[in-house]
């Protein structure tokens, strides 16, 4: 599976394990993605520069910054892209969703609210001969380890009457 991860996920990750907290994202990064290998990471220059960015603005030291993107992109493959709008709601947004449609990602996970609007769900969407043969799924962090872990995900109604 062909999995865009997009940067505000990656930076969580760092940012939590530096913390000595556990969550998802730490578990995405550096269990499911590091350490088994369970999907194939997509990403392109743009998108580990804004990595390294946001990690160096939040006070990360520089070598544990690179450290990081070195681990990161060891188990990467890069696209290339051109700076082509692509209409998202954040023009900032636009090199996430040119990334996965170059590379054609299966999914990209992100925790970005523009991402899950209409009108970037509207270029995701978009298939056919010559773009792509399926749409790319823009998931939650949650619904991404749920699908990796087999873990079937519930409604609390549902929760509750299962306890029950």
């Amino acid at each position: 599976m062909r999995v865009l991860i997009d940067a505000n996920v990656l930076v969580s990750a760092l940012l939590t394990r530096r913390a000595d907290k556990t969550s998802l994202v730490e578990w995405l990064v550096f269990v499911a993605l590091i350490g088994q290998r369970r999907f194939e990471l997509i990403t392109s220059d743009p998108l580990v520069y804004e990595v390294r960015k946001v990690l160096l603005r939040r006070d990360v030291i520089e070598a544990d910054a690179d450290e990081y993107i070195d681990s990161l992109t060891r188990y990467a493959t890069f696209v290339r892209i051109y700076g082509v709008p692509m209409g998202c709601p954040d023009p900032d947004d636009d090199m996430v969703l040119e990334t996965a449609l170059n590379a054609n990602a299966d999914v990209i996970v992100s925790r970005d609210g523009d991402l899950f609007h209409p009108r970037s769900r509207q270029t995701i969407r978009k298939t056919g001969i010559g773009i792509r043969d399926r749409p790319i799924r823009v998931i939650s962090v949650r619904e991404f380890v749920d699908e990796l872990t087999g873990i079937p995900r519930f409604s609390p109604l549902v929760t509750t009457t299962l306890a029950a």
